[in-house]
């Protein structure tokens, strides 16, 4: 019996050590382009279909720029990414958080 707990208590803290380093997955929204601001101060957030509103972030080394998205200001993107919110209530960021777009494709 003694046994049997303490090969359960090893597999709890094994299990739960592999899900702690586990990351988020991609989370996925859909919606469009918008600028806030006003130049020279302008920035870019999307607007979702349900109405939430993040500023884009591109991370540096992406194989796309800001500029590539919002050269298809207009129409209706879906982006793959993470939701940083931790920056929420911070200069130019609007207030459902920061987005930071891993992959985005121009729905038709």
């Amino acid at each position: 019996m003694k046994k049997l707990l303490l090969l359960l208590a090893g597999l709890g803290l094994l299990c739960g050590g592999l899900f702690a380093f586990g990351g988020k997955a991609p989370q996925t929204i859909v919606g469009h382009i918008n600028f806030y601001g006003n130049e020279p101060f302008a920035y870019p957030g999307v607007v979702t279909v349900e109405g939430l509103e993040y500023t884009l972030y591109v991370p540096e080394g992406s194989e796309f720029t800001l500029k590539d998205i919002t050269a298809s200001q207009g129409l209706m993107l879906e982006f793959k990414g993470r939701i940083d919110d931790s920056q929420k209530g911070g200069f130019q960021v609007l207030k459902d958080g920061v987005f930071v777009v891993e992959k985005f494709k121009v729905l038709k």
